[in-house]
């Protein structure tokens, strides 16, 4: 499994033509050998430079122009083919790369978050979740951890930090999917797993709330732990609403739940008092 960040810092291209020199000072490492083993070490010092994705077929495919030029390193390394593109690294995104390299497909993982997971690992990562096969009950972060544990064997490679700009269509019956920052990714294939899109708290309009965010306001619970022995308001009548006043009621000093309606709008089975 490989994870990207970062996109390229050309002020650090001294450095990189250092590592260009060397490459060329090993034939071993320029040949077309197929011994991935000796492409690690120059795998793992080129990222450490350019901070961004470098793959084993890249070095291998690449290694003449990549000498020659080091300046277009950065582009070379960002431009990759795979199988599958999925545009998403929620639960669906991930298990997607599971059912793919089931398959003997290779597939390439994209999102704007930092961090694999989606809304489980932004919004909730410690609520527990009770409707997945297999779990009686499980929290959203640990989902996430065994999904991720689950795709591991099939190397899927995750670009994040990164929004999809465009996927445009070759005369091969393949894909090409560009990112914001400039990783280029040919595949077969484009999955869109991305839910509702790119999270926006539904904020609502008060004056004066936006200096208050992320200090006494929050859209999220990130650790439940923060919330201990706090006097808490909760504004809403849906399942989210209802779940989180079932999960921090556990931890709070007490719960105050505003809601519009008179009923609540959440499933009838959901068990709060």
């Amino acid at each position: 499994m490989e994870i990207f960040l970062d996109s390229v810092d050309l002020s650090e291209i001294e450095e990189l033509k250092e590592v260009i020199d060397g490459i060329t000072t090993n034939p071993s490492l320029i040949a077309k050998s197929g011994r991935k083993d000796e492409y690690e070490g120059l795998i793992s010092e080129i990222c450490s430079v350019i901070k961004g994705p470098v793959s084993v077929e890249v070095v291998a495919d690449n290694h003449e122009e990549m000498i020659k030029e080091g300046l277009k390193l950065a582009k070379i390394a960002r431009i990759m083919e795979t199988d599958i593109v999925v545009i998403g690294a929620g639960p669906v995104g991930i298990f997607t790369a599971f059912q793919a390299g089931m398959l003997d497909m290779r597939c390439h993982i994209m999102d704007i978050l930092n961090q694999a997971g989606g809304q489980c690992a932004a919004l909730y990562p410690e609520k527990s979740i009770y409707d997945i096969p297999g779990y009686p009950v499980i929290t959203a972060q640990r989902l996430i951890e065994q999904l991720m544990e689950q795709a591991l064997p099939f190397g899927p490679v995750y670009h994040l930090s990164q929004m999809v700009e465009k996927i445009s269509s070759n005369e091969n019956q393949s894909f090409t999917v560009v990112t914001s920052i400039g990783t280029e990714v040919k595949c077969k294939a484009v999955i869109i797993a991305a839910g509702n899109g790119i999270f926006e708290p539904n904020r609502p309009p008060l004056s004066g709330i936006l200096e208050y965010e992320n200090k006494s306001v929050f859209y999220s619970v990130n650790k439940i732990s923060d919330f201990q022995d706090k006097t808490i308001v909760i504004a809403g009548g849906g399942d989210s609403a209802a779940d989180w006043t079932i999960e921090l009621s556990r931890v709070a000093k007490r719960i105050y739940v505003i809601h519009r309606r008179k009923e609540f709008r959440c499933t009838p089975e959901t068990k709060i008092n």
